[in-house]
């Protein structure tokens, strides 16, 4: 799993298929909350070559957002990605992400 979305980077190049991917998920189910590091690369083929990222992003859920976020979460690895990759593409800077 992962998304693909043009961003412009800090030195004001535009990579039009840079790819990220969650590099860390942390979830507090007690506290009812979680975070994710992502990382992104310049496209797919530079992660698969283990390029350095050229981006990293993060993502916070807190209390108020935690059961709209993980509300159909069937507890495995796979769902609680889903779930989350799903929550980036809500934010303004994964808005127009494509699943890759």
């Amino acid at each position: 799993m992962a998304l693909q979305v043009s961003v412009e980077d800090a030195t004001g190049t535009i990579h039009p298929k840079a790819y990220y991917r969650i590099s860390s998920l942390s979830i507090d189910r007690r506290e009812r909350r979680a975070q994710a590091q992502v990382l992104g690369y310049k496209d797919q083929e530079a992660f698969l070559a283990g390029k350095a990222p050229i981006d990293i992003a993060g993502y916070k859920v807190n209390q108020e957002a935690y059961d709209e976020v993980f509300a159909d979460l069937n507890i495995s690895a796979a769902s609680v990605l889903a779930v989350i990759y799903n929550a980036l593409k809500q934010t303004a800077k994964f808005q127009a992400a494509q699943d890759a």
